[in-house]
């Protein structure tokens, strides 16, 4: 998906829209893959939708707000960072599954979990 989004704009009315789809998630353990995508409502909210708006360049990184909408809350962050790599921007933003109101998965009595954090990676390609 191609778009584009200004840099350093006046206006702040240049903004990126994305609906990541909750299916293609995963944990990092295939045997918890169904249970995790179940412990993030998948079926409920099929889709993460991601905002990216006002970039700005700072010395040696990139910020913007950037607004998540994952498991019915929204989590906005003013500031979020944005290093410049041979991909493009990215930026990584780790959520704990308390903050969202979840409890992390496992089984087997808890023997095979996962970890109380989920991680998302945010990259902007050139």
């Amino acid at each position: 998906m191609r778009d584009t989004l200004a840099l350093n704009s006046q206006t702040n009315n240049s903004v990126l829209n994305f609906n990541i789809p909750v299916s293609e998630f995963a944990c990092g353990n295939f045997l918890l893959n169904r249970d995790f995508r179940k412990t993030i409502k998948a079926e409920e909210f099929p889709k993460c939708q991601v905002k990216v708006a006002n970039l700005r360049k700072n010395q040696q990184h990139y910020t913007c707000k950037l607004t998540v909408n994952i498991v019915g809350k929204t989590l906005v962050f003013d500031n979020f960072k944005l290093d410049n790599t041979k991909d493009g921007l990215e930026g990584k933003l780790s959520l704990s599954f308390t903050e969202l109101a979840l409890e992390a998965p496992k089984k087997m009595g808890g023997l095979i979990k996962v970890e109380e954090q989920l991680d998302l990676q945010i990259v902007l390609g050139f």
